[in-house]
């Protein structure tokens, strides 16, 4: 979603700052969005400084290794807006950072700039750093209000709340079906979305750090799993197997760039989650699972999934290979030219 406006910038900024804290920290939700798919395994995070009923200064996490949101608004800020900083509050969609890491403590560039006024949408989700960014700054004298939209600001980070407090990768499962509920016909490839779909799946791809397969579904139609439709990094490919010789195969296949999870056993909710957890250590941060049916549906089974999306065609197959099954809520719907893509997630 890099390239979508979240949040009409133009718009008049004496308007929009004269609301209160929450419609801020919604302004910073729609601001970190546009880190998608560049932070992992960093949140994404946005930030608005208010003075004087204006927005100053605004930014957002831009990429992993970068500075971080709070960073970026305060070098957003112009000159001659620097001397409003000792009256202005801060607005920041996740609790502020207050370790070194890639970068410096943003705590101590608060603290630096002289804002007196902190307001966060919610707590860092690693318990072992929850509150302490609050408690440090408002020993140094800060006054810290939050959490604010907190719902909100966890589910815009969701991915690394799962990071953080499971140490597995967020994990999306995604796949097409008919009107009447299949994924293919039996034994052969079936084209099932239309070209809207597939470019939308191709940016889904472009803002995750891996995409998996399982084994049948690999040899069957030997995917690219691949960004080509968009612009967009390429995520790295996985398939999920159980036979060490498969290595041999992809190689053999023009796949040597694609790695071989082994030891996936249907089923075993022990070994799902140390295969995830496996994955989460070498890295990735999102994990979208693209099939096959009998893979997507040993997530579904075992709960170790945080949201699908379900391409639904107007095309029968009448008869073929079925659709996974799944009970969720659905968070949203989305029409293009005759497909119905469904985003769902758990109860």
């Amino acid at each position: 979603m890099n390239n979508v406006l979240y949040f009409n910038l133009t718009q008049n900024k004496k308007k929009l700052a004269t609301s209160s804290h929450k419609t801020y920290i919604n302004f910073c939700i729609s601001l970190a969005k546009y880190g998608r798919g560049r932070v992992s395994p960093n949140p994404e995070v946005g930030c608005a400084i208010v003075a004087d009923d204006r927005i100053i200064g605004h930014s957002y996490h831009k990429h992993f290794g970068g500075p971080h949101a709070e960073i970026n608004a305060l070098l957003s800020v112009k000159e001659k807006d620097k001397t409003l900083l000792p009256k202005s509050t801060i607005y920041i969609s996740l609790e502020p950072c207050n370790h070194w890491g890639k970068t410096g403590p943003c705590t101590q560039a608060i603290l630096d700039s002289g804002i007196p006024h902190v307001v966060f949408g919610c707590y860092d989700p690693n318990p072992l750093m929850s509150g302490k960014s609050v408690e440090f700054l408002q020993n140094q004298g800060i006054k810290v209000s939050g959490p604010v939209n907190e719902t909100e600001c966890l589910q815009s980070c969701k991915p690394f709340v799962v990071n953080q407090q499971v140490k597995r990768p967020y994990v999306i499962l995604k796949w097409a079906e008919s009107m009447d509920g299949f994924v293919s016909a039996k034994g052969q490839r079936t084209k099932i979305s239309n070209i809207f779909s597939d470019i939308l799946v191709h940016r889904w791809r472009s803002e995750v750090d891996a995409i998996a397969v399982g084994r049948n579904t690999f040899f069957t139609d030997l995917p690219e799993l691949t960004t080509r439709l968009v612009p967009g990094k390429n995520p790295k490919p996985i398939v999920f197997s159980n036979h060490t010789e498969d290595r041999n195969m992809l190689n053999d296949a023009g796949k040597s760039n694609f790695s071989l999870s082994i030891d996936f056993s249907q089923g075993k909710i022990v070994n799902i989650l140390q295969l995830l957890q496996n994955i989460y250590a070498e890295g990735p941060g999102i994990l979208l699972v693209e099939g096959g049916p009998k893979t997507i549906q040993t997530f579904i089974n075992s709960q170790l999934w945080d949201e699908a999306r379900v391409i639904r065609s107007p095309l029968f197959l009448h008869t073929g290979v079925a659709a996974p099954t799944l009970k969720g809520k659905l968070s949203n719907k989305i029409k293009l030219s005759g497909d119905e893509i469904n985003i769902i997630r758990p109860i």
